[in-house]
């Protein structure tokens, strides 16, 4: 899999480009506009660019909210997951979850160190991500009220944005106070 955390790494040098997009955005509003950025976690690093701008910023995770909370506390473990003698992982965070190494992905497997170049970016997207204004996680309360629980607790800051919703429109983005009336919405996927 080194291409994918290539392509990942790839993302990141898009900074300057983006930073010089946002700065160009800005200059055609006269800085009136509000703009958010909506960001894909792989591309948490759009919160560097936003914060300058005084822009808001959002990370959308595509994913269930019980498998990104799960995935976020096996990254903060990372490089060293607390396997007990019988192969079982128990993560701190969530003393209930209980996992066997043969579920997990080789990717936390096979690497030991910090300077691997999947944890290397997945702890710099985590950092990130602890910076955004908003998670928007794409589900429904009443199917993943354990996992938007757990998620909550690792991010704090978690915008629950309904699967069967065609869009997400300004009076939701007005619930959070980080979105305005007339928000430039940019989007990274």
């Amino acid at each position: 899999m080194p291409s994918v955390v290539t392509l990942f790494e790839a993302l990141e040098s898009l900074e300057p480009a983006f930073d010089d997009y946002v700065s160009g955005l800005r200059g055609q509003s006269g800085d009136e506009a509000d703009i958010c950025i909506v960001a894909d976690v792989f591309v948490a690093w759009t919160v560097d660019v936003a914060r300058p701008h005084g822009c808001a910023h959002a990370v959308f995770v595509s994913c269930g909210a019980f498998g990104t909370a799960i995935v976020h506390a096996l990254w903060s473990h990372m490089p060293a997951l607390p396997f007990g003698s019988d192969g079982l992982l128990r993560l701190p965070e969530y003393p209930d979850v209980v996992l066997h190494r043969s579920q997990l992905s080789p990717v936390f497997l096979l690497h030991a160190g910090l300077r691997d170049r999947w944890t290397a970016f997945y702890q710099r997207a985590k950092r990130h991500g602890y910076r955004t204004d908003a998670v928007l996680a794409n589900t429904v309360e009443e199917f993943e009220s354990t996992g938007l629980t757990m998620m909550r607790r690792a991010a704090g800051k978690i915008m629950r944005l309904e699967i069967n919703a065609p869009k997400l429109t300004f009076s939701d983005m007005e619930k959070f106070r980080i979105f305005h009336k007339q928000a430039h919405i940019l989007t990274l996927q």
